[in-house]
């Protein structure tokens, strides 16, 4: 599965817990995630890290109710 601009991984990952409801069918029913890799965008990986932004600038941060750490 690829997902060009998508920073977030849970959405490609919660795409295989899915069940259709019509049908019953589940994409893990047939295949598995067993990985995910992250591809950076290395023309601009030093801008980006040496940048003072917090993540809150960047419009980054947690929402309501994100229980990630």
């Amino acid at each position: 599965v690829e997902s060009s601009g998508i920073s977030e991984p849970l959405p490609v990952a919660e795409t295989f817990t899915f069940t259709d409801k019509d049908t019953g069918v589940c994409l893990n029913d047939v295949a598995k995630l067993h990985n995910l890799v992250t591809v950076i965008d290395a023309a601009s990986v030093f801008e980006q890290l040496s940048s003072m932004d917090s993540l809150v600038d960047r419009g980054w941060q947690a929402e309501e109710g994100d229980k990630r750490t």
